[in-house]
């Protein structure tokens, strides 16, 4: 395929999709933004304006007439299936927002619809593209810090439950709370740095917020193959009586990393030593998310996050689930 930029339809305008209006901006020479569609379609019109697009208020139809060759599908969870399936057999390649499904049975039929048509499908875990993480991944890779051993992620954000859109709240469009929206993010922390199985999961799911159907706090202990032991704990619960985070910190036998997921940058300890290494003034990672589809698709470039690593975060937060349902 030639380098011609590719033609593209936006379907959900919420509040991540801002951020893949602005990157597809600075993106102009590679993307060409020719359809947007969200229910709202006030919403829907003001950002097509944008881009001299098409507007909509129908997804699925805006897919049929556009017949465009790539697909933003930034809509609610449940939806990604029947969307992404449709989008792919009309010929369009997917960039698709966290969780790739709300099951592995769904990630699966993505998965085998995206081979069947021969479609590229990047999830996007937008973390595993913040260039601090990247160092920190090549850092670990080279043995800057010895045998990875453990991996401590810890994040915690008030959900605004008196605003949010009512389907968030809705475990069966959205899969859960925190299972389904914030833990995704660990979970790929984990997986981006450790490649190795996922041989038990012990974990404690719970709903700690009044009313509220959605799981909004967990703690997981995860261990894998390799001998890594990772601990995950979540919360949405809580009126940010202690500050929002999002906090890795990977402990090898020779030193570790602290990595803040907002911060731009990598903290490296060893022995009686601190290091702040600054990975600011870098690529956007929603920018370098649509690079690397855009890559794939016109030159075959293979990218890490894609169906087959979606279905693998996904099945962790099953097992998440299933562990927590056994107690």
């Amino acid at each position: 395929m030639n380098q011609a930029k590719l033609r593209t339809v936006l379907l959900g305008c919420g509040a991540i999709g801002e951020f893949h209006v602005a990157s597809l901006q600075r993106l102009k020479d590679k993307y060409q933004v020719v359809g947007i569609a969200d229910t709202n379609l006030a919403l829907a019109k003001k950002v097509a304006g944008i881009f001299g697009a098409a507007p909509s208020d129908n997804g699925m139809q805006l897919l049929e007439q556009a017949r465009a060759e790539v697909a933003l599908i930034a809509l609610p969870h449940l939806l990604h299936l029947e969307y992404g399936l449709e989008a792919m057999k009309l010929g369009y390649h997917l960039l698709l927002e966290k969780p790739m499904a709300v099951s592995t049975m769904h990630c699966q039929q993505l998965i085998e619809q995206a081979a069947l048509y021969k479609r590229k499908m990047l999830i996007s875990h937008t973390h595993q593209f913040r260039p601090h993480f990247r160092h920190a991944a090549r850092l670990i890779k080279e043995g800057t810090i010895g045998k990875l051993e453990m991996i401590f992620d810890d994040a915690t954000a008030y959900y605004g439950f008196e605003n949010r859109s009512s389907w968030f709240l809705d475990p069966e469009i959205s899969g859960g709370g925190a299972l389904f929206n914030l833990i995704p993010h660990q979970i790929d922390h984990l997986l981006f740095f450790n490649d190795s199985p996922v041989v038990e999961v012990m974990a404690k799911l719970s709903n700690l917020y009044p009313d509220c159907k959605i799981d909004t706090d967990c703690c997981a202990m995860i261990r894998f193959a390799n001998g890594v032991v990772a601990n995950v704990t979540s919360s949405i619960s809580n009126r940010l009586i202690e500050p929002g985070r999002i906090e890795c910190r990977i402990l090898g036998n020779k030193g570790s990393l602290l990595l803040p997921a907002f911060k731009p940058e990598v903290i490296f300890c060893h022995g009686n030593q601190r290091e702040i290494i600054d990975c600011s003034n870098q690529i956007d990672p929603i920018d370098l998310e649509w690079l690397e589809l855009h890559q794939a698709i016109t030159d075959n470039f293979k990218f890490i996050s894609n169906g087959e690593y979606g279905k693998k975060v996904v099945s962790i937060l099953e097992k998440i689930r299933e562990t927590t349902n056994k107690r």
